[in-house]
């Protein structure tokens, strides 16, 4: 059964001897060999080159984490600045509002005055 099937896939009309198909068999699987061999050489430069693009990604992780890191330094400094211009605005609102309360003031004041006077 092996040898009329071997046969077949030779291509050979008819069955062949044992040791035409011996020949046979061992050609197909010194092809089949070097077939296989060729895949892995091919994954093995494959993996090799993944390897290689993951420790690039690596390396360039690190200055990436040093550059994130000065980044929110500069925000936490932007916030502080933030925080504190709001402050002084707040303050110097306050200080507007207590300047015309003020100018109220002696505004009635110069009022009574030329009042008085006049």
């Amino acid at each position: 059964m092996i040898l009329r099937r071997l046969s077949e896939e030779a291509g050979l009309d008819e069955p062949a001897d044992t040791t035409t198909l011996a020949a046979f068999a061992t050609r197909q699987s010194r092809t089949e060999f070097v077939l296989q061999r060729r895949r892995l050489i091919g994954g093995e430069g494959r993996v090799k080159e993944l390897m290689r693009v993951n420790d690039e990604m690596g390396r360039g992780e690190e200055p990436m984490k040093g550059k994130v890191g000065a980044l929110e330094g500069e925000k936490e400094a932007i916030k502080l600045s933030v925080t504190e211009t709001e402050e002084k605005a707040k303050k110097l609102s306050e200080e507007l509002k207590a300047l015309k309360v003020k100018l109220i003031e002696t505004e009635r004041s110069n009022r009574q005055l030329i009042f008085y006077k006049g």
